[in-house]
Parts: structure tokens; C-alpha cells; sequence
């Protein structure tokens, strides 16, 4: 009977925290030097991408370029994405890579395991494998890895908190409907 009470409180809270209602509380911080993306018309019209190097109650400092900086007013932005960082795409390019080698290793020990000439056992499929598969895999990771992403996650701004100077913060509560 405890157990059961540990999971019944457990799965309970867990549900509470991961409930959407929850999470919309939570505050955002930014903590800087950061890599943004950011619309906030009329200063900055197009996304454009810049380092936050500071804040201040009501606006961010970014660095555009090396000699300009500018300073937008948080009422102005429109859209505020932070960058998670720059990823290579090695194994979606081995996977394709491995998508196509084995679909051509398939289609050619079809047509040469039909033949009843010849034996198809386990090494020549394996040399198929190795001679026909491999090398596009290769190939696709290759290639994904001179391919770069970079990854955004937006801020939202109504929970942009720009008081606390780059600590992170927790907001937590609970909104039900009456």
C-alpha cells in the first residue's frame, strides 16, 4: 500500500508538472552574452540575428556587428529567439545514406537471389552489404557533417523577465477554470 500512495503522489506530481498551465508560469530569463534572433520594428524590421550583451528594465543591448550596437526597447519586439547552438547533421545524413544503400542492396539481391544459378547465402549477402550498402552511408555522413543547423527556441516575451539580470527564475502556479 505505501508504494502504491509513492506512485499515486509521484505520477500526480509529475502530471501537475508537466501540465501546460504549470509551465506557462515559469519566468524567462536571459542570461547574456547571448545569441539572438530578433524583430522589433522599426530598429530592426527583418529577423536579424545579433548578441545580446546586456539589458536593462525596459530594452536589450545587441551587438549587430563588431562596431555597432544598438539598444531596442522591449515594447518594439515583435519576435525573440535565443540560439541553442550550431549542430552538425552527420547521422541524418547516414541514415539517408543508409536508406538508399540498403534499398540498392535490396533491389540488387533480389534480381540475383532469383537467379536459380546461383547460391545467395549469407556471404554474399554480406559482401552485397559491404560492397553496395556501406559506401553511400559513408557518403551521407559525410556530407551531413559539412552541413550545419543552427537551432532556435523562441523567448516568449509577456514572460521575458529582464529584472533579474541574467539569474534564472521559477514562477510557479496553478490556473484552474471555475
Amino acid at each position: 500500500m505505501p508504494r502504491l500512495t509513492a506512485m499515486v503522489i509521484s505520477s500526480s506530481v509529475w502530471l501537475l508538472w508537466s501540465s501546460p498551465m504549470v509551465r506557462a508560469q515559469e519566468g524567462t530569463a536571459l542570461v547574456t552574452p547571448a545569441r539572438v534572433r530578433v524583430v522589433a520594428p522599426p530598429l530592426v524590421p527583418t529577423p536579424t540575428i545579433a548578441t545580446a550583451t546586456g539589458h536593462r528594465a525596459d530594452s536589450l543591448v545587441l551587438q549587430v556587428s563588431r562596431s555597432s550596437t544598438m539598444v531596442v526597447p522591449v515594447a518594439s519586439i515583435q519576435s525573440l529567439e535565443i540560439s541553442q547552438g550550431k549542430r552538425r547533421k552527420t547521422a541524418t545524413g547516414a541514415l539517408v545514406g543508409a536508406l538508399v544503400g540498403g534499398a540498392a542492396t535490396a533491389l540488387f539481391l533480389s534480381g540475383f537471389c532469383s537467379d536459380p544459378d546461383s547460391a545467395c547465402q549469407a556471404d554474399e549477402v554480406a559482401r552485397a552489404v559491404v560492397i553496395i550498402a556501406v559506401p553511400p552511408t559513408v557518403l551521407g555522413a559525410l556530407v551531413g557533417a559539412v552541413i550545419w543547423t543552427e537551432r532556435w527556441d523562441r523567448l516568449p516575451l509577456e514572460r521575458l523577465d529582464l529584472r533579474n539580470r541574467g539569474t534564472p527564475i521559477l514562477r510557479m502556479g496553478l490556473r484552474l477554470p471555475l
